[in-house]
């Protein structure tokens, strides 16, 4: 005993030494800044001008659907940008799309242009070179949320500070000029842009103009000057002196290979911004609210009345008639299941979609959303899950063929929304789980349109008809999965596409207690 008791004292005694070793340094050395305010005289200020006029109040909004759609709106905006780029996201992969991006954004700030970019500090593993070099740039400002201080074993950052490092940055937002911004569920990679070579994530971004484009300025900043984001010469101690021509030289490379000759080709063959900046582009101009979680829930929990959650549930339970429920990553866990339930039992027609088995790509969350399925059912929610083989099933069709560029034969939904009797609808990051509720801070929009609801709406009509699983209970109680085919319906018995080992995995962690990290 006396030597166990020993052991425990001795590893405790060293985590706090390494925590003090490696604490998160104090903000000494920031620079302030914030959104320009009157960027009016900007090429997209001017081309907005009249649209604002003519809609005063109101948000000019355009979907961005398709994954190509999303990579160029971001680019094309980026070579338009005459004053400021604020780019806030939880991933920014540097695969080809993210080095294209980027690389945008480098020629923007050579043009003198301000960016700001703040990125969350736990997908960053690998990247310290880069944002080193980015960083370097004159015009350029990364921050990093929430970050690592043990950068090289950053697993041991979790044994010191777990709970802090526990609540993340889940918020996208890419404004430029203070006059244009995109909001959605999209992260920076070619997974989300439609151009992954093994994975293609079903998604939507939408692009606003007006007073809710300054909103998403205003909670950058807040984000920006938040205790929990750090300059990146504060947090990566460089063993070298940035080399940002060394990095651009590695950007030539990339550019320079065959797969980015279809982005070249995209940014060439796409006319929007250029539409946008001609006055030629037709936005629907709608009412339009941002809704943020602050910036201090990642360090602390906050009232509940202060979570971006507690506005959702009241914008659900103003439904009248029907929600269609959309979420990648769908844990509602006990309250969230309460709550649809009760929907549902009181007249709602309640339509959910998610991720099957076979095409999430998180397992834990499966086995956080099994616990909770058949009590949904029970009450009348209906629920579809996301059929992984749809490029394949629907191979030939134009409308499908479209979203891939490389051959990827696996889809994943990673959309975050909801319609509202076909008149409301809500974009953003907000998965429906324990994590976003509680722990990821997290961001969205509402935006009134009957046009545009019914538009999304009719999107999740045809995929939960053709493109998905349907979860029922047969006669006993027992789950079944209705495919629907070509030739007719198929009643399935078992989770689809799936081996016997991944339903044991599934099965295995839904017997942890770990639903409250999901």
């Amino acid at each position: 005993m006396y030597w166990m008791a020993a052991g425990v004292v001795s590893l405790v005694a060293a985590l706090g030494v390494l925590r003090w070793l490696f604490a998160v340094p104090r903000h000494k050395s920031r620079r302030k800044s914030s959104a320009f305010k009157d960027t009016s005289r900007s090429a997209l200020g001017q081309a907005l001008a009249p649209g604002l006029a003519e809609n005063p109040g109101l948000a000019g909004v355009y979907a961005l659907g398709k994954g190509e759609e999303a990579f160029a709106a971001r680019a094309l905006l980026a070579r338009a940008a005459q004053i400021s780029i604020d780019a806030q996201y939880y991933i920014w992969h540097h695969d080809l799309s993210g080095t294209l991006l980027l690389k945008e954004l480098l020629d923007a700030a050579d043009r003198g242009v301000r960016v700001r970019m703040l990125i969350d500090d736990n997908p960053t593993s690998g990247q310290d070179e880069v944002w080193r070099s980015v960083n370097a740039h004159v015009n350029v400002e990364v921050r990093l949320f929430n970050p690592f201080t043990i950068r090289n074993a950053r697993l041991l950052n979790f044994l010191t500070d777990f709970f802090r490092l526990n609540r993340r940055m889940h918020n996208k937002s890419f404004t430029v000029d203070n006059q244009v911004s995109i909001v959605g569920g999209r992260n920076v990679g070619d997974e989300y842009f439609s151009a992954a070579r093994l994975m293609q994530y079903s998604d939507l971004d939408v692009m606003v103009a007006g007073a809710v484009a300054q909103d998403v300025s205003a909670q950058f900043d807040l984000y920006w000057s938040s205790v929990s984001s750090h300059p990146v010469e504060n947090i990566l101690k460089p063993a070298l002196i940035p080399n940002l021509d060394s990095y651009r030289a590695q950007m030539r490379v990339t550019a320079a290979q065959e797969r980015s000759a279809a982005f070249a080709a995209m940014l060439r063959d796409t006319p929007l911004i250029d539409r946008l900046l001609a006055r030629e582009l037709k936005l629907e101009w709608m009412p339009a609210r941002l809704v943020v979680d602050p910036p201090v829930k990642g360090l602390r929990h906050i009232a509940n009345d202060k979570l971006l959650a507690s506005q959702i549930l009241e914008a659900l339970r103003a439904a009248k008639t029907e929600i269609c429920l959309v979420s990648a990553y769908f844990v509602p866990a006990r309250i969230g299941t309460r709550h649809l339930s009760s929907l549902a039992r009181h007249g709602r027609v309640v339509r959910i979609l998610t991720n099957s088995q076979s095409s999430n790509d998180v397992v834990p969350v499966q086995a956080g959303y099994v616990h909770y399925r058949k009590q949904l059912l029970k009450a009348g929610v209906h629920l579809f899950e996301l059929k992984s083989d749809i490029y394949a099933a629907n191979a030939g069709k134009a409308d499908i063929a479209s979203e891939k560029w490389f051959g990827a034969s696996k889809a994943s939904l990673h959309a975050k929304l909801f319609t509202l009797d076909r008149s409301r609808l809500f974009v953003g990051s907000f998965n429906f789980d324990p994590r976003s509720i509680y722990l990821n801070c997290e961001m969205g929009i509402f935006l009134e349109s009957k046009d545009l609801a019914s538009e999304v709406s009719a999107n999740f009509d045809m995929m939960t008809a053709t493109q998905s699983y349907q979860p029922k209970l047969d006669a006993r109680g027992r789950l079944i999965w209705i495919e629907p085919s070509n030739i007719g319906n198929r009643i399935l018995t078992t989770e689809p596409h799936t081996s016997f080992l991944e339903r044991l995995t599934v099965r295995f962690l839904s017997l942890l207690p770990i639903e409250w990290l999901l």
